[in-house]
């Protein structure tokens, strides 16, 4: 867990993203046609490469990021890793 939080918090943690999750079953009611996609970086990316080549393979019109301040580290990097694959609005 060094890689996503730093040297902060001394076991690993996994906070389910509640708030994407709701996001994504709103947008979904009221465009049932869009396709909406929940990466968990730290679960689903061992490297920036892999994040890298999700955004690019989805194609995304938007970017929505969620934190908590134990992984302020995290959000930053994935902040700037989806600004320089694509030029989808970042939330």
């Amino acid at each position: 867990m060094q890689k996503w939080i730093g040297a902060g918090v001394p076991f690993e943690v996994h906070v389910p993203p509640i708030g994407l999750m709701c996001l994504a079953a709103f947008g979904r009611r009221l465009s049932p046609d869009a396709e909406f996609r929940i990466v968990e970086s730290s679960l689903e990316c061992g490297a920036d490469e892999e994040f890298l080549r999700i955004i690019r393979e989805f194609r995304p019109d938007f970017v929505g990021i969620r934190s908590i301040i134990f992984f302020l580290e995290e959000m930053r990097r994935i902040a700037s890793l989806a600004r320089s694959a694509t030029s989808a609005r970042i939330v």
